[in-house]
């Protein structure tokens, strides 16, 4: 099970990377005129993505270190 978790882990965190490099090469200008919805631009719906990566990934890396996950409610 540790192997799988360390392989989620990793997955989350090259998944992260990709982001990050994708974010590089929208300039503010596009993110913010952008609507993906009524409400959320491309730069609100990245930004949300984004912490959603990071937090799945803390848990995921807590769990390979035997901690009993922490989900939000």
């Amino acid at each position: 099970m540790l192997k799988e978790l360390e392989s989620i882990a990793y997955k989350l965190n090259e998944a992260q990377t990709v982001l990050t490099r994708t974010l590089a090469s929208v300039t503010e200008e596009q993110a913010a005129q952008t609507k993906v919805t009524d409400q959320w631009s491309v730069k609100d719906e990245l930004a949300h993505l984004a912490g959603a990566n990071r937090g799945m990934l803390r848990i995921a890396q807590g769990m390979a270190r035997g901690e009993e996950p922490k989900l939000p409610a």
